[in-house]
């Protein structure tokens, strides 16, 4: 949820109960703010800083990767553990494979992933101290080959821990929401839902 300050910078914002981080960025996002709140609170000033930018270029075995594309975000951890993404952007390699995360926010982490087939692989972590620019210099990063897996090996990961969290993940960067379908182990209507959602090799 969120909401647009008003001329005199004064704003409404509601959420549900429990902890939130709340964050503001000016238009241009050349300014922004985030805090943690508890949901005691009943009113508050948020004073915006100036945020930062880290530039970095990808390369695999020294050679520049172009039109890649990466997800930067925050992982606010949540009650249960399972945790949510937020200030969640993304960007795309130059034709020389560099690349810059803009809108950082001082006092936070973002983590870059690099996102394939439902699962992610992390570029690089930024720590934001202060507004300076941030230099991640040159990343050898090595791209996982992709087999299109078949409705068995779908079945069989599909409700590993790290394969689920990877999904949430996923679903949580684009604000999307999982439906999780339980069936018997080796149904034969299970089989044939894999099939319809994820058309492939058998």
């Amino acid at each position: 949820r969120g909401g647009v300050s008003d001329e005199s910078g004064a704003f409404r914002a509601s959420w549900y109960p429990g902890k939130v981080l709340l964050y503001a960025l000016s238009e241009d996002g050349e300014w922004g703010v985030t805090k943690l709140l508890d949901g005691s609170e009943e009113s508050l000033a948020l004073v915006l800083l100036p945020t930062a930018k880290a530039t970095g270029q990808l390369v695999e075995n020294g050679v520049p990767i172009p039109g890649l594309k990466l997800g930067y975000s925050v992982r606010v951890e949540t009650p249960d553990g399972s945790g949510s993404l937020a200030l969640s952007r993304e960007v795309e390699t130059d034709d020389h494979g560099r690349f810059t995360l803009t809108r950082l926010i001082q006092g936070q982490t973002y983590r870059c992933t690099y996102w394939w087939s439902n699962s992610g692989t992390t570029v690089a972590t930024v720590t934001v101290a202060d507004a300076s620019p941030i230099d991640l210099g040159t990343i050898e990063f090595e791209r996982s080959p992709y087999r299109e897996p078949t409705y068995i090996e779908r079945m069989r990961t599909a409700y590993s821990a790290t394969e689920l969290q990877s999904i949430l993940d996923v679903a949580a960067f684009h604000e999307q929401h999982v439906l999780l379908v339980v069936g018997p182990d080796g149904s034969a209507a299970v089989r044939d839902l894999f099939r319809n959602c994820f058309p492939g090799p058998d």
